[in-house]
């Protein structure tokens, strides 16, 4: 039953095969039923979907989830919709009349591309023409959104739908007035000439539909979309509903990025079609945990299993079966590592400690706080037989972005600490860095490698390592040539201010510099003058030549 107009409706496909003609033939000649039935298809989509709508049919299913045979079943049949669908169905439109954005987060074959289809259609065929609807569909492409008989098209379901409804439901009562090439079918645009309703379509840009004013934008197959992120900002000045649909194919895209943060906020409003609960292919479901993540990709993971997934997840590899099936927005994409190996070794971490650098018992220390802004998984003190490699990227330090490093022990290649705030800029980010260097982990190793990326317009002097740590004066230094072995093996960097032999006016290295040091290794690699924050240590060519030479460019 109809929850809106409480009328009955077709429970399964044999049933509308029966109902639908006996309804159509009552109907024939009778305006005032044929106005009734009008009044409750506008009141109710359901309604209108599951007594006048078909769809057509490329795959379907049989029992256990067995994939037909073509002759096997009718490609042309009645769209009778199942209770997931009449749930989705009611939910956009609440989206539209609210003006609220949807993510349509589905696994394959669910029937949403039809759905979005359906509404458009519904609003398109039913609005008052004092209110004409006009609605805009977007592609990866356009061919994705209108092109001549090609069934994955939008404009081609909605074509396929207004050609099967009957003749007194048809705008004007001619259906010949919407076959393409007529002056209601153009290309990309199908109007209604009773109440001036509209479809459009385009592919996504950076400027889709600008000057529009749409009731609602439908983005189909939206995480293929090369221009999403553009595409869904700029649909905002153009309509208050933005409806995106599409199976995920990694983490990166905008999609995904909407849905996580309707998951998170609430807005956009994500909107589930999951295979479980497909008549067919969730028949026999039953709920089951991956324990080791050979099924899925993730270890520990839980998911419905039923015929149809066993059957799928023999021919499909873990990409595809996130993709198509489990609505992955991790394993459906290309990662850099393998999802299985990055589950297995999440179950062997540990929870970090919470620090802050400051001094106790006279030396800077890393120091528990709650809400320290270091992560440490190391012992208060360092492994002194063990050399540190620190990775570094900053931030502008304004609250959007971490400045953000990572230490990690060169001889096993274990993380032994993190670092992360989005308020560190990059002065006081080379400081706190320069700090975790030179005395927390001075006594085990210095850093071989603690490089960031280039800030661009933030470019300014910071101190050196010494001046962060004794919190001297700021000047602007390149260049730190520690003169012993024995300072730099205690110290870590240099804690001396620079010799003048190793500068030139200015600030660069000085021709006696560059010649005391250019038989080592780390001296052309080492020096920097972009934007950046670089420190290289060499510990096995200083000891060689007995001479330690810490080389530091920090400039932010």
């Amino acid at each position: 039953m109809d929850d809106v107009t409480g009328m009955l409706l077709p429970t399964d496909l044999d049933e509308a095969l029966e109902l639908r003609p006996a309804l159509l033939k009552r109907l024939e000649g009778n305006t005032k039923a044929q106005q009734e039935q009008i009044e409750l298809c506008r009141r109710s989509i359901v309604y209108w979907v599951n007594w006048y709508c078909w769809t057509y049919v490329i795959r379907k299913y049989g029992e256990g989830g067995r994939v037909l045979k073509r002759g096997e079943f009718d490609s042309h049949i009645p769209l009778v919709t199942w209770p997931v669908q009449d749930a989705a169905l009611r939910e956009l439109q609440r989206c539209v009349e609210s003006g609220d954005d949807a993510i349509i987060d589905k696994s394959r074959d669910m029937g949403a591309s039809w759905l979005l289809v359906l509404l458009g259609v519904h609003y398109w065929l039913f609005a008052d023409k004092l209110q004409p609807a006009e609605i805009g569909y977007c592609g990866r492409v356009e061919d994705d959104v209108d092109k001549a008989g090609n069934p994955k098209c939008l404009f081609w379901k909605a074509d396929y739908c207004i050609s099967r409804l009957p003749e007194w439901m048809v705008p004007g009562g001619d259906p010949s007035r919407f076959e393409r090439g007529t002056d209601c079918r153009s290309h990309l645009i199908i109007k209604n000439p009773v109440t001036g309703s509209v479809i459009r379509g385009e592919a996504t840009t950076d400027h889709i539909f600008r000057g529009d004013r749409l009731l609602f934008i439908g983005f189909d197959e939206f995480a293929a979309h090369e221009h999403g992120t553009a595409g869904w900002q700029a649909a905002s000045d153009s309509t208050a509903c933005k409806i995106g649909n599409s199976t995920p194919i990694g983490p990166g895209t905008e999609y995904t990025a909407q849905r996580n943060k309707g998951l998170k906020t609430g807005s956009p409003n994500v909107i589930t079609l999951g295979y479980w609960d497909h008549p067919d292919k969730g028949q026999g479901r039953k709920w089951v945990i991956d324990e080791d993540g050979s099924v899925t990709g993730i270890s520990g993971r839980g998911y419905w299993n039923s015929p149809f997934f066993e059957a799928e997840s023999q021919r499909r590899d873990q990409q595809d079966l996130g993709q198509n099936i489990l609505i992955d927005h991790t394993t459906s994409g290309d990662l850099l590592f393998n999802s299985t190996i990055i589950s297995q070794a999440m179950k062997q971490t540990t929870d970090p400690v919470r620090c802050e650098i400051a001094k106790k018992d006279g030396r800077w220390q890393f120091v528990e706080a709650p809400r320290g802004r270091w992560f440490t998984w190391c012992a208060a003190e360092p492994d002194t037989d063990t050399n540190y490699v620190i990775g570094a990227d900053p931030s502008y330090g304004k609250g959007k972005a971490n400045s953000a490093a990572c230490v990690i022990d060169r001889m096993t290649g274990s993380v032994v600490a993190e670092f992360a705030d989005p308020f560190a800029d990059p002065s006081s980010f080379a400081d706190e860095l320069m700090l975790a260097a030179a005395r927390s982990l001075a006594d085990s190793a210095v850093p071989h490698s603690l490089a960031g990326k280039s800030m661009g317009r933030a470019r300014r002097s910071t101190r050196t390592s010494s001046e962060a740590i004794t919190g001297s004066s700021t000047t602007s230094v390149k260049l730190v040539d520690v003169p012993s072995a024995e300072t730099a093996c205690t110290a870590g960097i240099a804690t001396s201010g620079p010799s003048a032999s190793c500068l030139a006016s200015s600030g660069e290295p000085s021709a006696a510099a560059n010649a005391q040091h250019r038989h080592m290794p780390c001296w052309p690699r080492c020096w920097n003058t972009s934007t950046s924050i670089t420190a290289v240590w060499d510990q096995a060519t200083c000891a060689k030549n007995s001479l330690a030479h810490s080389k530091l460019t920090v400039t932010g």
